[in-house]
């Protein structure tokens, strides 16, 4: 049977898109949600990755960034197992393994750390407390406080220039010895120590020429080689190079000394990148902030999630550390550094 339908109700019964601009959308924001999906832990895994291979400006700098990398991991894994994006997950999961191998060596115990010498007569004890001041700090009365807190045996400073100097004259009671070079830049550096300082000079590494401070000093007749250094921040090509040579010339001078190595300073690199594990693997250098967390130092104003570890204290063969911490706010754009050592009187 044949019924007839007018042209009305055809209209009628024809289902309506929901919305005129709605329904050409929908299909292009699924899309974006989609890259943005998949872009967004791809991303995060290519710049924590990066470590592995990355030793030029400006990539090098991507390096820096891994507890960044990893908070950002664990956002967007949690985020995306929220909007059930199965295939994605995998991605942010490999980039929180990626990122989180980076990190998790600093919480576990080297062999250098040992508390169980802290009371062994076998072995003398050296407390160092490393400061980047910042030459513009006219602020010095919470640095001399925390000196006077914490009575460390060695100080190691840098940025200091002649009115630092003039400052830190109240100390010359305490600490008698001293050695290093002010300068009215960024990269004036002092060292002061209770005990005498053995074969101190000022050297230059590489063609930045900035001062550095060698030295020998004695802990339980054990002689031990220290280098106190400031290299220079890798903003370009140029400063890249020029920190990298000088930390390459740096090794080539310790490998020529025999005693136990400490080097301390402002290095102006993290432990992911490339120079920097260079410099540790040549001399079997231990950051002493292994087993005590990631301790980062930089820009002291941000919040610790957001800082950077950029000044460091390794040690050598025959030095344990005992501990490592940060310290209080000085008025600088970096946090102090306070370590307990133990020497092995056998080392010597």
């Amino acid at each position: 049977m044949h019924t007839h339908t007018n042209d009305g109700e055809k209209r009628a019964a024809e289902p309506l898109p929901a919305n005129d601009t709605d329904a050409p959308n929908r299909p292009r924001s699924s899309k974006a949600a989609t890259a943005c999906a998949w872009l967004a832990p791809l991303a995060v895994l290519l710049m924590s990755a990066v470590r592995a291979i990355a030793d030029s400006y400006p990539f090098e700098l991507l390096c820096h960034f891994q507890v960044q990398y990893f908070i950002a991991s664990i956002a967007i894994l949690l985020l995306l197992v929220t909007l059930r994006r199965r295939r994605a997950v995998i991605v942010a999961g490999a980039a929180l393994i990626v990122s989180g191998s980076a990190l998790a060596p600093l919480w576990i115990a080297s062999p250098s750390n040992g508390a169980r010498t802290m009371n062994d007569s076998a072995y003398g004890r050296l407390r160092i407390l490393h400061a980047n001041v910042l030459s513009s700090n006219e602020q010095p009365a919470p640095l001399l406080d925390l000196i006077a807190r914490e009575q460390p045996d060695l100080l190691a400073l840098h940025e200091i220039n002649a009115r630092w100097i003039e400052v830190l004259t109240v100390l010359a009671d305490d600490y008698p010895y001293r050695d290093g070079a002010q300068r009215e830049d960024d990269f004036g550096i002092l060292v002061l120590s209770r005990t005498p300082l053995y074969e101190a000079a000022v050297r230059r590494f590489g063609s930045s020429q900035v001062p550095n401070v060698t030295f020998q000093i004695r802990v339980h007749e054990v002689t031990v080689q220290f280098v106190a250094a400031h290299t220079m921040p890798p903003m370009s090509v140029a400063a890249q190079s020029a920190r990298d040579e000088h930390l390459t010339q740096m090794a080539a001078f310790a490998k020529t000394r025999s005693d136990p190595l400490i080097i301390v300073g402002d290095l102006n690199t993290t432990m992911w990148s490339p120079s920097y594990r260079r410099l540790c693997d040549e001399l079997g250098l231990t950051n002493t902030r292994r087993g005590f967390g990631i301790l980062p130092t930089w820009p002291a104003s941000l919040p610790t999630v957001m800082r950077i570890p950029i000044d460091h204290c390794l040690v050598g063969d025959g030095i344990t550390v005992l501990n490592c911490r940060l310290g209080p706010d000085i008025g600088s754009d970096h946090l102090p550094l306070i370590i307990d050592l133990a020497v092995d009187a056998s080392s010597d």
